[in-house]
């Protein structure tokens, strides 16, 4: 056994970053974001400013022979206006994702050699970062701007009777977001439905299980989660001593995760909120509106129905793809071809059996194919090839929205970075002095043997381009 001082562990941390051919820690981990490709690196202080294509109607016009020197067309026609408006993000508008890591500051292997007891803890808080900060980043991608989880859909006891008072321990169903944002042992706050600030009603409870859809504890069928209350809020919930004042439409969020907490993930761009300096409800501005449809029946989703819901959509979206894609070209922007059809796996599996003959598989592509095509050779899975719109990869994410289906333009989307090399994939450590670890402090100030570090990415997702991006929802797999 082997003392594991915290510069031994940093440093074989650092050698594993650098040895391993795959450095980008969040990316393996989720399936969304690697079709996102990081555009800047932000400098503290500044300004990052780029341009959101509008796509105006073009300035010509046509003139008969005879009638060109009359006073009205004797001029030729006034230029248009600019063909994109200027958007800026300055290091405010980056959101920070924060994660802790810790050991004992003797950890133990079945060794006797020190190299291979440090590297064994090394090895392990590696493999730990990459799997909460992937997961964090990836559920946050699927995230209103308050980091919303879900909402409550049914209040049951412990034992899953529906009640009004369940008391310290319940069962919540959930509607509104996937199951797999959950896992044993995290803290949530459970809010009143609403803005997620301190005045608002908030509770703090422990998750104890999960259940799966299809799962079912008493009258209680999942997707749900059974939880155990730790702590009264502050505000409507400051007293309260269990989880008696927890209603449907309640809003479940991951502890400290507050109002504006999230990036500007893919919920708030399919919206009309403001994002960056775009006012979005103002007069002039549907240009950074995406395509939205939804297919709700008295707030219950149809089945889906690719030649309804998508055929009508297809022609505009395609005219609003071509002018975005030939101004990227020409400024430089390496862009794909393909497109992304993206949401959760029913919704996908049921897109992949309505496409049928159309349906092809990148498994028949060499890598050179795929990174044309979808901006990444890694990308192993099938595509929906469209004769209008052409090549759409259909991208299986657990944690996307449920019943919907979101058609995007990677190509516009892109990661703004507050970190050296301009990469979401660069993770930044709180260790002034080189070293990624400190001693926890006790309740009287005096060390621990637990070594704790912290660690931050900073980023934010933007778009040149919303309205070529289409959203369906409402909508169901046929076997639902």
């Amino acid at each position: 056994m082997g003392r594991t001082d915290a510069s031994a562990v940093s440093n074989a941390m650092a050698k594993i970053y650098k040895m391993r051919p795959d450095k980008a820690q969040f990316v393996r981990s989720q399936e969304t974001s690697r079709h996102f490709k990081p555009r800047k690196e932000m400098i503290k202080g500044e300004e990052y400013h780029w341009k959101v294509w509008t796509q105006p109607m073009t300035a010509a016009r046509s003139v008969g022979s005879a009638t060109n020197s009359t006073t009205e067309v004797a001029e030729w026609p006034a230029a248009r206006q600019l063909d994109h408006v200027d958007v800026y993000a300055t290091w405010a508008d980056l959101m920070e994702i924060r994660g802790t890591i810790e050991y004992t500051g003797l950890s133990e292997a079945k060794t006797k050699d020190l190299e291979a007891a440090v590297y064994h803890v090394a090895s392990r808080l590696v493999g730990e970062v990459d799997n909460d900060l992937g997961t964090k980043m990836n559920s946050a991608m699927h995230q209103d701007s308050a980091s919303t989880m879900a909402k409550v859909l049914v209040v049951h006891d412990a034992s899953g009777t529906v009640t009004a008072t369940p008391g310290s321990a319940a069962i919540l169903t959930i509607t509104g977001g996937s199951i797999t944002q959950f896992m044993v042992g995290q803290r949530l706050y459970i809010w009143a439905t609403g803005t997620h600030t301190a005045t608002t009603d908030r509770l703090t409870c422990y998750v104890n299980d999960i259940i799966y859809a299809g799962e079912t504890i008493g009258s209680a069928t999942g997707p749900g989660i059974r939880v155990t209350w730790e702590a009264a809020g502050t505000g409507n919930g400051s007293g309260n001593s269990n989880l008696n004042n927890v209603v449907a439409t309640d809003d479940i969020t991951l502890s400290e995760e507050v109002a504006a907490s999230n990036f500007y993930a893919l919920p708030t761009w399919f919206g009309t909120g403001a994002v960056f300096s775009i006012t979005r409800t103002a007069t002039g501005s549907r240009w950074s509106v995406p395509f939205m449809a939804d297919y709700n029946v008295s707030s219950s989703p149809v089945t889906l129905d690719l030649e309804t819901h998508f055929g009508t959509m297809a022609l505009n979206w395609s005219y609003a793809m071509k002018s975005g894609r030939a101004m990227r070209k020409a400024d430089g922007i390496e862009i794909s071809d393909g497109l992304l059809a993206l949401g959760d796996p029913q919704s996908i599996d049921e897109m992949s059996r309505q496409v049928g003959d159309s349906l092809r598989y990148t498994t028949d592509l060499r890598d050179e194919q795929k990174q044309v095509l979808f901006g990444t050779s890694g990308f192993d899975k099938a595509y929906w090839h469209h004769p209008l719109i052409g090549p759409i990869a259909l991208q299986v994410d657990p944690a996307a929205t449920p019943n919907a289906i979101r058609f995007i333009d990677p190509n516009s989307f892109f990661w703004i970075c507050g970190h050296q090399g301009g990469s979401p994939d660069v993770i930044e450590w709180l260790d002034g002095d080189g070293q990624k670890f400190r001693y926890e402090q006790g309740t009287n100030g005096r060390p621990k043997n637990i070594m704790v570090g912290g660690y931050l990415v900073r980023v934010q997702l933007a778009c040149d381009q919303p309205k070529c991006n289409y959203e369906i929802k409402g909508v169901k797999s046929s076997l639902r």
